[in-house]
């Protein structure tokens, strides 16, 4: 395995799990400042909050690109009948991801001659995420981008790139059925 590949394979196992603690963190940060924890959702709560979270977010997603109807993967039980419940900031936290994703995802997807303009509205765009539901006020968010950034370091590879192989891939950024 090539030194650079190791490299990259580390950067991502820390970047995957700042991330990951990070949004568990704000899930229990958002539950203890509510003076009367808000209910768990269910799997059946989920298309409404799903639903409300996208209705929420007022900053426009790219030409062409809109939240898709029903909730990501990221919220598919992994068992047949397996009970799970989630807190009620989830669905703004993904959503919100989401939006940050297919900008992004349009930075890297434009072509030659459109690559410069799409990074920097992107750029510009992504820089919003912290004020968007779900995210804005939570601080355990604080240092993602600056994660991100050492991550592409690492890796050799652009913050935009790095961040879309770990951050919004098919459980969060693709609709169900379309990899």
């Amino acid at each position: 395995m090539r030194k650079s590949t190791m490299v990259t394979i580390a950067a991502a196992a820390v970047v995957v799990t700042a991330v990951g603690f990070s949004a568990a963190r704000a899930q229990d940060s958002q539950v203890e400042h509510e003076a009367a924890p808000a209910a768990l959702l269910t799997p059946k709560d989920l298309p409404a909050a799903w639903h409300a979270a996208t209705g929420a977010i007022d900053d426009p997603l790219p030409a062409g690109r809109t939240f898709p109807s029903d909730p990501p993967p990221f919220f598919d039980t992994d068992e047949a009948g397996s009970a799970q419940a989630f807190a009620p900031v989830l669905p703004k936290q993904i959503a919100a991801r989401w939006w940050r994703c297919a900008w992004i995802e349009s930075a890297l997807d434009a072509s030659p001659s459109e690559a410069a303009a799409a990074k920097d509205q992107a750029e510009s765009m992504v820089g919003r995420w912290y004020d968007l539901p779900g995210v804005k006020d939570q601080g355990v968010f604080s240092n993602y981008d600056s994660d991100m950034r050492a991550a592409a370091a690492a890796a050799g590879e652009s913050e935009f790139q790095v961040e879309f192989d770990l951050d919004c891939g098919q459980l969060v950024f693709e609709e169900k059925g379309n990899p």
